[in-house]
């Protein structure tokens, strides 16, 4: 594990809110990902790059861990729907 990982997952899975603000490369797309195999539900991800929205869409769909929404540069409407989708199909 890199600094900062575990001490993020696990405060993830004891259900807090938690935020992760670390360097391009240092593991945050680990650390949702870990916490979300482990938990119930549905995990929500804000990148404000869409390259890396597709990335992780792509990934995610790639290795078959259920439902991903990119909602990027959509209306509010369209991107609500989407995130209700997403959430139903979990629930």
């Amino acid at each position: 594990m890199r600094p900062g990982q575990e001490v993020a997952i696990q405060s993830v899975l004891n259900r807090q809110d938690t935020l992760v603000v670390m360097p391009t490369g240092s593991g945050k797309s680990a650390i949702y990902q870990l916490a979300a195999v482990e938990m119930a539900g549905a995990t929500v991800v804000v990148s404000p790059l869409i390259a890396l929205q597709k990335d992780q869409v792509d990934a995610i769909e790639s290795q078959d861990l259920g439902g991903a929404a990119q909602v990027n540069s959509k209306t509010l409407e369209v991107g609500m729907a989407l995130l209700g989708g997403l959430l139903r199909r979990v629930e």
